[in-house]
């Protein structure tokens, strides 16, 4: 009985050869890419990664079971095609991956047998070297970490399979075996870190991490046998419990206060952050955090940070950089010493193979074959060298080092080239862009030149742009500003009113029972707290809607208000000038958070469908509104002659609503309050802070953690910087455990 290979050997041969050279190619881009993903929000950027994530290990597997199917593979003299007799074992291993050469050490004989070449057997551990991916991406989502244990069958599997096609080779007189045996250390090496990189991000892992040891906890049978003890002896004692006292109090500000002005050492923010970051990981698998952790942080934040608000999060950015790189790379695995001491094991491996093959007779061997695998070599030794500069001038390798006080030239270096800006990273999590999204936009797409928003009318120019344009920001909103100038300005601005705002509020609350209370009361003490805002539907938009109705009830509002504002000839004054571009940014910011991330929104909206729902009638609604009024409208006019779209709310409210009809007489009441424009806009700035606030304490700590990869979000750093401050719901049930200890005061 014959065998009939599938498909001809030498087209076997080179679909191997493409294939490796593939697997190749996407370990290149993934090395450089990966990092992208945390500092852009783009779609294109995510959707080349998440390709490449995904073909990387198809086309590596892909790959190595070519190399072993070729075991049976056997193709005819000249490389045809017809039948070839098996007729034992020993017969199929004696053709494994080269036809019938000899086995004098060279690698002749290549072509002319149809069988493959045995250099092949030089390229399996390479596929395993591919397998274990970049040390910048292991992870893609955070359900790639819960799939460590087929990762880890994965590896055994591959190896196995890489390992019968080198052992076969060896039967062939395999004159690669010293570099192949490198390359097999470096490539089990590489995939191991990775798969333990998976295991730590693991949902079970990570909640193990965060419990840690058992805490002590005082045995009362012993303490009780020693106050008898002590009775018994003629002692007089007493018991003294130690817990959150005003002493320990002052201790845990005076360690925060220490850790704020511990110098301006190299690498002094870093480590900090990754302090902060050791102290509330228990956030993000919504673990508790200690009193003393709670008090460290907020006297870090309220003595350091509150000089600058941009230097605290800079602090935040680090941190979630360390949160970020827990999950998704390898770089906790590789910067421990176990770490260091693998990572340099398997260059010197990669370093050595490429060494050998240089030196190694290729007489007989296929200029193809010899090219591809010097571009293996010479890509392996580059993706090495770029992986492990990459990790000697990580953030971790500063906080490693900093643990050794004869390292200090090197964090000095390691700094210095940072800041020279040669490793290029201008920003470490966040991608800088608050995404903005309108609603009278997305009704009317349209954008006045001045900045106002789009409530004129005009004939359809160029249908196609106006299309795309509608597409995009309909999916992805936005981003703040319309140059770079602009944003940078608004980020200060932003971020300086959000870090005021949460100060302020820790600063004015003394007890944890206030705290609470600040993040779960959403705004009504702002407006009773303001003359002039009492009004009944104002204090019914803020305290008896659902949370989405009252969010596009503000937005439009706040839209229409600016809009009035812009048509006045006076210019606002400074202190209202900001207040309005924080309201703006806020509505707008708000309102893409409803739209594209119903996930973050979904503990305050209820059922996501219906705040969908609410959303599209309400733009329905809006163009209707707009588009059977006359061709122009100002905003004063829209508000003045709100009446006009009484009938149509009135027949569509149980539909609609009436979004847009309250809104109306929520900026007609706005605008009319005795309080002047600078209060108005004051209480509004407010508001939207209140929302944001309200909302980013009940996102789940895993979807701020999901969002890590996709650019990041403001709202997380709001979550974030308010779990420092002590107004997190899941930082009041943390206690203390006290111990009770036997003062001896008289005998």
């Amino acid at each position: 009985m014959g065998f009939n290979p599938p498909v001809p050997q030498r087209d076997s041969n080179w679909e191997i050869r493409v294939a490796v050279l593939l697997s190749l190619a996407f370990q290149v881009v993934l090395i450089f890419a990966g990092p992208l993903r945390k500092r852009s929000s783009s779609s294109l950027v995510r959707f080349v990664i998440w390709s490449c994530y995904l073909l990387a290990d198809w086309v590596a597997d892909l790959a190595l079971g070519l190399l072993l199917n070729n075991m049976g593979n056997i193709g005819g003299n000249g490389g045809s095609t017809g039948d070839m007799a098996v007729t034992s074992t020993a017969a199929a291993l004696k053709h494994v991956l080269h036809g019938g050469t000899d086995t004098s050490g060279s690698f002749g004989g290549t072509g002319g047998g149809g069988g493959s070449p045995i250099i092949f057997a030089f390229w399996a551990p390479f596929l395993l070297l591919h397998l274990g991916g970049p040390d910048t991406i292991t992870a893609y989502s955070l359900a790639d970490n819960e799939l460590w244990l087929r990762h880890l069958i994965g590896l055994l599997f591959e190896l196995s399979a890489a390992a019968v096609v080198f052992l076969c080779s060896l039967q062939q007189g395999n004159p690669m075996v010293v570099p192949t045996v490198l390359m097999f250390i470096a490539g089990i090496i590489k995939y191991g870190e990775r798969t333990y990189s998976l295991y730590t991000g693991s949902t079970d892992r990570f909640t193990a991490s965060i419990l840690g040891k058992p805490q002590y906890v005082q045995r009362i049978d012993r303490l009780m046998q020693a106050y008898n003890s002590s009775l018994r002896a003629g002692f007089k004692v007493k018991m003294i419990t130690f817990g959150e006292s005003g002493t320990l109090h002052d201790m845990y500000r005076r360690e925060g206060v220490l850790l704020s002005q511990s110098g301006q050492y190299d690498g002094a923010d870093e480590v900090r952050a990754h302090k902060l970051m050791a102290h509330f990981r228990p956030l993000f698998g919504n673990g508790v955090i200690s009193t003393k952790n709670r008090r460290v942080s907020e006297a870090f934040f309220l003595e350091h940070g509150g000089r600058d608000p941009m230097e605290a999060f800079h602090i935040l950015e680090l941190e979630l950089n360390y949160t970020y790189e827990t999950f998704y790379t390898k770089m906790p695995v590789l910067s421990t010493r176990a770490g260091y001491v693998l990572r340099f094991v398997g260059c010197g491996c990669v370093v050595s193979s490429l060494v050998i093959f240089r030196a190694h007779d290729k007489a007989g061997l296929l200029p193809v074959d010899a090219a591809v695998t010097y571009a293996l070599l010479i890509a392996a030794v580059a993706l090495e060298a770029a992986a492990l500069v990459m990790l000697l001038f990580s953030d971790w390798t500063l906080v490693f080092i900093h643990q050794y006080s004869r390292f200090k030239w090197l964090s000095w270096l390691i700094s210095s080239v940072k800041k020279a800006k040669l490793c290029r990273r201008r920003r470490r999590t966040w991608s800088g862009t608050v995404w903005q999204m309108n609603l009278i936009d997305q009704s009317i797409p349209m954008r006045m030149p001045d900045g106002r928003r789009g409530l004129v009318l005009t004939p359809l120019v160029n249908a196609a742009t106006s299309f795309t344009d509608m597409i995009r920001r309909h999916r992805h909103g936005r981003p703040l500003g319309y140059t770079k100038k602009d944003q940078e300005e608004y980020h200060q601005e932003l971020l300086t009113f959000i870090f005021d705002r949460i100060r302020d509020t820790v600063t004015k609350a003394t007890t944890p029972e206030e705290w609470k209370m600040a993040c779960l009361d959403r705004v009504k003490r702002v407006l009773l707290g303001t003359a002039g805002f009492e009004s009944t539907t104002i204090l019914w938009s803020v305290s008896r809607c659902d949370f989405d109705e009252s969010l596009l009830l503000w937005h439009i509002a706040t839209d229409l208000c600016l809009n009035a504002a812009y048509d006045r000839a006076t210019e606002p004054l400074q202190e209202t000038r900001k207040m309005m571009t924080v309201s703006r940014v806020l509505s707008d910011y708000m309102l893409y958070l409803l739209v594209s991330k119903p996930e973050m929104m979904s503990a305050t909206m209820g059922i996501g469908a219906q705040a969908q729902l609410l959303y599209r009638n309400t733009c329905a609604e809006a163009r209707l509104l707009f588009q059977s009024s006359a061709s122009q409208y100002g905003s004063c006019d829209v508000i003045d002659n709100h009446q006009s779209a009484c009938s149509f709310v009135q027949d569509n409210v149980e539909r609609t609503k009436a979004i847009i009809f309250n809104a109306c007489m929520l900026a007609k009441e706005l605008m009319g309050s005795i309080a002047g424009p600078e209060a108005m806009w004051r209480v509004v700035a407010h508001v939207w802070w209140e929302m944001l606030m309200f909302n980013a304490s009940r996102t789940p700590a895993r979807e701020h953690l999901r969002q890590l990869s996709n650019g990041g979000e403001l709202i997380t750093f709001v979550w974030l910087l308010m779990a420092h401050m002590g107004m997190s719901s899941s930082l009041f049930e943390v206690h203390e455990t006290s111990l009770d200890k036997l003062i001896i005061i008289d005998q």
